[in-house]
This record gives C-alpha cells, structure tokens and sequence, in this order.
C-alpha cells in the first residue's frame, strides 16, 4: 500500500523535536503546505543548509507577515487566499484541489 504524506504546519510555535521531525521527514512528504502563520515557521526553519519551500500557502492571512508571504511568492510557491470565517485554519487546505 502506497503512502501519500503531506507535511501541513500551522500557526504553533515548533519545538525542538519537531522541528528535527519536520527536518528528516520533509522528503516523505508529496506536499508540503503552510496554512497562515505556519508560513512564519516554515521561514522560522529555513537556513542556507535548508531550504524549505512549501507547494503551498494558504489562509485568511490574519497571522501570516507580509514579509514572509512577499518572501514564498518570490520563490514561485502557490498563495491562496482562504478568507472564509467558518472553517479553521487546519480545514481550510483541505477544501483547495492543489495539484503539484
């Protein structure tokens, strides 16, 4: 049985076991996507020795800096603008039909 992993970081500060997680997991992953201030620590986890560009930004943008979104849309990552109030930052990727 074939495993599908998408890697989706939300808007919590990431503690030291996650972010080795995230690290050595990150080629699993078919897709990798930050949902609003997850964008912040993706870019948080982002050094010369790695690079980590999500597939894809989504959310209201209510927690994402602009300075972080300019940064990915620079980088040719997808950004999607999520703005409804009724879904969570956690469902709101799951609604979008994100082809890599």
């Amino acid at each position: 049985m074939e495993e599908h992993i998408a890697l989706l970081i939300l808007n919590q500060p990431l503690q030291e076991e996650c972010k080795y997680f995230v690290k050595r997991n990150l080629g699993s992953a078919l897709v990798h996507v930050g949902v609003d201030g997850g964008a912040n620590q993706l870019k948080e986890l982002c050094d010369d020795e790695f690079p980590l560009i999500p597939d894809l930004i989504c959310g209201d943008f209510d927690s994402a800096t602009p300075d972080v979104l300019e940064f990915y849309k620079s980088k040719g990552v997808s950004i999607v603008h999520t703005p409804d109030q009724d879904e969570t930052d956690f469902t709101k990727p799951f609604r979008l039909r994100y082809v890599p």
